[in-house]
């Protein structure tokens, strides 16, 4: 075969060119670091590309999103229960001086405005709030656990009565529920708080302090008060009497009746009574619902504690709320979540609350009893306007009233020295939370850690996986550029030649 002098030209600028084309290649991966630059150069690096790049966007995605959200939303909740835990600490603190035999009723009147100042701003943690998020409202994120001034606002432009209304506020009780009561009861009525002339004048020989009684029954307290008229609830054979008082009460407390004070949010019932529900309450215990619509600024909303329905918005637009335990959960890989919300039903009792509406009936109560013996003992010194007849008769009213104030103390002390145990019970309750809020935390420390050490991993097998090597680049450039030059010198050397150089 006759090798011409085309076709050795030929031949020769398709080899140039294939060596321009390596070091074109050469160049672009110098210039882009990367071993490709289309999935055909090498489809199998580019397929293992994808699958890192995957992994290394999903691990981005937890920890740089998913873990610092989490960690932000934790870190906060676990601020504002700590707060929480110190203010019950205080609470505590306050009964336990208020307590004191010593303290005379203005004291305990101080203690008492120190303890509803810290009870207000324990509920007002609850509206802690991150990146404009409630944390302890479950899902409903954009929802105040307490009224405020904004709700019932917002509420006035949307209805006429700009009141909330709620319906069907269902909780359960258990035997451990059922509590002991007390009361004090004057029998026949017999004198007023303010101790006037007719009541001296009506007195009878027979009135004396022993119709000043304490009497011993059994409760259920709600965890409201002011509460609307009417009651439900599924106790058979068991009758719901209203009353308007404690003074109000028969005595003794009828069998198969339950008292509702709907003012004071009370069930009041006798020792029968009692064995009856506990019978009926068994390991589920029994529900009771009302209704209330009376709700003031700083009032704990009871869709968070309780199933309920809202009303306030008029027929048609009813609220049903059914789950107020609410988890929020955050995906921080394949089949691993963590819960990050904690419950405000799991850190805000609303038993605190209840608690100091009773002590201050009780104070307002000793304070009136106190009154009625600095008057009577005052009416007694009064000779000039009492003879010896009216005098014997204000001996009665101040044996009765001293007896009436003597229970009145009583009931103080007892509330004070059962706030001791029950602050105690309520920082137990945050101190639980702030622990499991401790391990939610320590959990998400760990998981940060090992997705920091994956995204370190991966973005390390990708870059081995796409980068090239520059040693091993440089070496392989200079040799396809010596390769190149050869090539053109060469070609151009057999460029000169012609037939007559081979004769």
């Amino acid at each position: 075969m006759r090798v011409t002098r085309k076709m050795m030209n030929s031949n020769s600028v398709y080899n140039i060119n294939a060596n321009k084309e390596h070091m074109d290649k050469l160049n672009t991966q110098m210039a882009t670091q990367k071993k490709f630059t289309d999935p055909s150069d090498d489809p199998i690096t580019a397929i293992r590309a994808i699958r890192y790049r995957t992994d290394l966007s999903e691990v981005s995605q937890y920890l740089d999103r998913n873990v610092s959200d989490a960690v932000s939303w934790t870190e906060n909740t676990q601020t504002a229960i700590d707060s929480a835990r110190e203010l019950m600490r205080s609470l505590k603190a306050e009964y336990t001086s208020a307590s004191n035999g010593t303290n005379e009723s203005k004291d305990q009147r101080i203690y008492y405005d120190n303890m509803e100042n810290l009870v207000k701003e324990f509920y007002s943690i609850g509206n802690t709030s991150t990146e404009d998020r409630y944390i302890f409202t479950g899902y409903r994120t954009t929802d105040s656990l307490t009224f405020t001034e904004k709700d019932f606002a917002e509420r006035e432009s949307a209805v006429a009565n700009g009141k909330f209304s709620y319906i069907q506020i269902t909780e359960t009780f258990k035997t451990e529920d059922i509590e002991n009561y007390t009361y004090t009861k004057n029998i026949d009525s017999y004198t007023s708080p303010g101790v006037t002339d007719d009541d001296i004048s009506s007195l009878n020989d027979t009135v004396n302090e022993t119709k000043v009684q304490n009497i011993q029954v059994y409760r259920l307290r709600l965890s409201y008060k002011e509460l609307d008229a009417g009651i439900s609830h599924s106790l058979g054979g068991l009758d719901f009497v209203p009353v308007s008082s404690d003074y109000a009460l028969p005595v003794p407390l009828e069998d198969g009746k339950i008292y509702f004070n709907k003012d004071k949010g009370t069930l009041i019932f006798g020792e029968g009574t009692r064995n009856t529900l506990v019978g009926m309450m068994g390991t589920d215990g029994i529900s009771v619902g009302y209704n209330k619509s009376s709700w003031k600024v700083g009032d704990v909303k009871p869709e968070y504690y309780f199933d309920c329905k809202e009303t306030g918005l008029g027929t048609g637009n009813e609220i049903t709320y059914d789950d107020h335990r609410q988890t929020m959960n955050y995906h921080m890989g394949d089949s691993q979540n963590i819960k990050v919300n904690t419950n405000a039903c799991d850190v805000f009792t609303l038993d605190a609350r209840r608690d100091l509406d009773e002590l201050h009936d009780a104070l307002n109560l000793l304070d009136e009893a106190r009154d009625k013996v600095g008057r009577l003992q005052g009416m007694q010194e009064d000779t000039l306007r009492y003879g010896d007849a009216d005098r014997e008769k204000i001996d009665y009213l101040l044996a009765a009233a001293e007896k009436e104030r003597n229970y009145a103390q009583q009931k103080v002390d007892d509330l004070l020295s059962h706030g001791i145990t029950k602050a105690e019970k309520y920082f137990d309750m945050v101190n639980k939370a702030a622990t499991e809020m401790g391990t939610s935390i320590k959990r998400l420390e760990l998981i940060r850690n090992r997705l920091t050490a994956d995204k370190t991993t991966v973005a390390t097998q990708t870059s081995n996986n796409e980068n090239i090597d520059l040693s091993t680049l440089a070496v392989d450039s200079s040799e396809a550029s010596l390769s190149y030059s050869a090539a053109l010198q060469v070609t151009g050397k057999i460029g000169q030649q012609t037939l007559i150089n081979f004769i």
